[in-house]
């Protein structure tokens, strides 16, 4: 959400979100985080690939491509990180 813990238990203590206290922690309902979004939940994924050498550039791009498949076809930001 981009808050800070204790401005979030600031809100529970003060009734702007709702919250269970459970064995000592806080548990707040998704659906209440999705209130507090304004129904606008984002969600992140880092998928992992890497070859041996600059030589098996192809295997690495097959990698990628079946590794963004499995965890979203259409990955809304994809940023390739590499040594050079």
């Amino acid at each position: 959400m981009g808050v800070a813990k204790g401005t979030v238990i600031k809100w529970i203590k003060s009734g702007r979100i709702t919250a269970y206290n459970v064995h000592g922690r806080w548990r707040i309902p998704y659906s209440e985080v999705e209130r507090l979004l304004g129904g606008a939940t984002r969600r992140r994924m880092a998928i992992y690939a890497r070859v041996s050498s600059s030589t098996q550039k192809g295997d690495l791009e097959r990698q990628v491509e079946s590794l963004g498949a499995l965890g979203c076809p259409q990955l809304p930001q994809r940023r390739i990180c590499g040594n050079h």
